[in-house]
């Protein structure tokens, strides 16, 4: 029990940004990781291995989150979209690259397909291996690959698409227009 409490309280903060992904609500997001925690350490079958623990914990927090939006919508016949991504790592790039491209990528994420959104953020959010998520979403590990594959790709072609470009490009662009503006003035 203690080990199992420790290896939840290690796992909180990938816990909290998979929900926050998922519900993009702060409040909603600590309220699955909770639960999600209590349900954990109420159940009488836990996995023996740690390297089992993550994903079982993700999946349940999953669960979770399908539960509420299911009783959510058959409540009060609301939809929610759900996802968001937060602490994409830019290091290198100045803050006010690294706030815009994070709002182009949360931008295009919105956009995608629920599908697509659950793979990106339990691998590329969350930090899951492909195993894990596997584990988490109940398919095989190929699937997974292929799915997380094309999810990619979709987020890049709606990051193509969309109004929001990246800062580097959108001065790329500025410099550009200006150097044939020059050129066009001068008639060179």
């Amino acid at each position: 029990m203690a080990l199992c409490r420790r290896e939840i309280e290690r796992l909180l903060p990938s816990l909290l940004r998979y929900a926050y992904t998922l519900a993009r609500d702060e409040d909603l997001a600590a309220d699955l990781v909770q639960e999600t925690a209590v349900k954990a350490l109420a159940a009488n079958c836990r996995p023996s291995e740690a390297e089992a623990l993550r994903p079982w914990l993700f999946t349940i927090l999953r669960n979770t989150w399908i539960d509420r939006m299911r009783r959510r919508r058959f409540r009060d016949g609301e939809t929610t979209d759900a996802t968001d991504m937060d602490g994409i790592p830019c290091p290198r790039a100045p803050l006010e690259d690294q706030v815009i491209n994070r709002l182009w990528v949360r931008e295009a994420l919105l956009n995608l397909p629920e599908h697509h959104r659950d793979i990106l953020a339990l691998v590329d959010v969350a930090g899951l291996s492909y195993a894990e998520a596997a584990t988490t979403l109940g398919i095989p590990h190929g699937t997974v690959m292929s799915r997380l594959s094309r999810a990619r790709r979709a987020l890049i072609a709606e990051m193509e698409s969309g109004n929001i470009r990246s800062i580097k490009g959108a001065r790329r662009t500025r410099k550009g227009r200006a150097r044939r503006a020059g050129k066009t003035a001068t008639g060179r």
